[in-house]
């Protein structure tokens, strides 16, 4: 039954241990984007953990089995549990060997909370020297797996030894031979320095955390530079063609103008606007055939392409405005619009000067015609 709670509090239900090859990297490519949060931090070092805790573990047991023979040789049974706790480290350690990292720290991991949970129940309950374990376990569960997992052992030992206060109290629990402080000792050196060893690991995954996340941090810093500098060369190229871009956002009615489109509209840079705000800039000679023509391509998802007149500080400016519709939803209806808004006044007033020409001449030959003697 505890096996099974500590497997749950690892997330195996049943307990599958899935091997992991040594160089596999943990990325988005092969965790959903969801686990990764809850994924170890770094498995290089988890790895060179878990070879000095199985080696630590294993020494700490012969210290204990050789301090119990020697200073309380009464209490052989207490042997029981150093042996198991040695097995279960010979077992990770052929898990470890052959690349099963999970594998190997479950086993661990399990195998101390049982052998120290069942030695409790009948030395000591939570006044056994090896309670002090306890802290450790959680905390190489909460590094290795999870801190939901760590949080769920720590649940599952306040439980425990919640039981084990109450056997206590109503006299259920074993009464627990004297522990010489020798014992005692070697138990709490065990902790001591399982602990000390641990704390490097983890500063170690964190530095090189934070040097990955430096290093985002500052592909990211030239990734903006990048985009920075070739989004001022599309406004200086805009402002040389004399050619604004603008998306609009037909669902909440927002559109979003570049550098160029702003100052074709004198408006400051970062504006933006909405369908009744370009109206309003339009010449009212030319509002109601231009909302005319633009319903009629949203209708039909069709280019819109169309010269007008605006109104920019008093004076009329012509622009021509090109727009293609996308991203379609279910209905069929296209969610925004691309386009581009060329100011073509300059073109406008030389076509207007030329025709007035064309129209100034054929005028004077008309009247030379009729002269003609």
């Amino acid at each position: 039954m505890l096996a099974r709670l500590w497997g749950l509090a690892m997330g195996y239900i049943p307990i599958q241990l899935r091997s992991i090859e040594m160089n596999t990297p943990i990325t988005a490519a092969t965790t959903h984007p969801e686990e990764l949060a809850d994924d170890p931090m770094f498995w290089a070092p988890s790895r060179a953990f878990l070879k000095l805790a199985i080696a630590f573990t294993i020494a700490g047991c012969v210290a204990f089995e050789v301090a119990l023979f020697a200073f309380a040789p009464e209490q052989t049974s207490r042997a029981v549990g150093a042996v198991v706790l040695i097995a279960i480290a010979l077992v990770a350690w052929v898990h470890l060997s052959r690349g099963r990292f999970r594998a190997a720290a479950l086993t661990l991991g399990v195998g101390e909370w049982l052998v120290v949970t069942g030695f409790l129940a009948f030395f000591g309950g939570v006044h056994g020297a090896a309670v002090i374990l306890y802290p450790t376990i959680i905390l190489m569960a909460g590094w290795m797996f999870s801190m939901r997992a760590a949080i769920a052992v720590a649940t599952v030992t306040s439980v425990v030894t919640l039981v084990f206060v109450l056997g206590e109290a109503s006299g259920s629990l074993p009464a627990a031979p004297a522990t010489s402080p020798t014992m005692r000792w070697v138990v709490q050196c065990f902790v001591f320095y399982l602990s000390a060893m641990l704390v490097p690991f983890v500063v170690r995954a964190y530095r090189e955390r934070l040097d990955e996340v430096r290093a985002l941090g500052r592909d990211l810093a030239r990734r903006t530079e990048e985009l920075q500098a070739s989004e001022a060369d599309l406004h200086r190229a805009q402002a040389v063609a004399r050619i604004g871009s603008w998306v609009y956002d037909l669902e909440a009615d927002r559109m979003s103008l570049s550098a160029e489109t702003c100052r074709i509209f004198g408006l400051p840079a970062g504006t933006q606007g909405t369908h009744d705000d370009y109206l309003s800039r339009t010449h009212p000679d030319d509002r109601g055939a231009l909302d005319i023509a633009w319903r009629f391509a949203l209708e039909r998802s069709a280019p819109f392409d169309r010269d007008h007149r605006i109104l920019v500080g008093g004076k009329v400016r012509w622009v021509r405005q090109i727009a293609h519709f996308d991203g379609a939803g279910p209905d069929g209806r296209p969610r925004r619009a691309l386009g581009t808004t060329q100011d073509i006044t300059e073109r406008k007033e030389a076509e207007n000067a030329l025709s007035l020409t064309r129209i100034g001449v054929e005028s004077t030959s008309d009247a030379m015609f009729w002269i003609k003697p």
